[in-house]
């Protein structure tokens, strides 16, 4: 069985809500990132998450799997185009 979280939008630029580190990544308030693909981790039971921000570098958002879908919005909102 196949678990997907579809949230994001592959391309779409976002900017995080406030300051927070997930898993090697920090991830700053307001600052640009890029949406570039989702996966599922079965050995670790969650969700990941990865963009790019404006230098290129990779930022991976690991959500567990006990947590509700809609929460990304506490740490995420779309940008404007």
């Amino acid at each position: 069985m196949r678990l997907e979280r579809k949230i994001f939008k592959r391309g779409a630029t976002y900017r995080p809500k406030r300051d927070f580190v997930s898993g090697n990544s920090t991830f700053i308030a307001g600052e640009s990132i890029v949406f570039d693909r989702d996966g599922y981790s079965h050995y670790d039971d969650c969700f990941v998450y990865e963009f790019h921000g404006a230098k290129g570098e990779p930022k991976v958002w690991i959500m567990p799997i006990d947590q509700p879908e809609g929460s990304w919005v506490d740490f995420f909102a779309e940008a404007s185009p």
